[in-house]
């Protein structure tokens, strides 16, 4: 499962994010919740939510 796929809520293999529903994306904490949880720090992640519009912005650390 993508990034993306949780962030939609479209995947059939996980849950969507708490507060997710067909047409409308999770709130923004709960999708910074969800990035942590997938291990990626997201302490420098602003993440927008306008309906079903995420939009990601800042800074992640990178292996390169």
């Amino acid at each position: 499962m993508g990034l993306l796929d949780f962030l939609t809520g479209k995947s059939k293999a996980a849950p969507a994010p708490a507060g997710a529903t067909e047409t409308t994306a999770a709130p923004a904490e709960e999708l910074k919740k969800e990035i942590a949880r997938h291990g990626l720090d997201a302490s420098k992640i602003d993440v927008k939510v306008d309906g079903g519009k995420v939009t990601l912005g800042g800074a992640a650390p990178n292996d390169g």
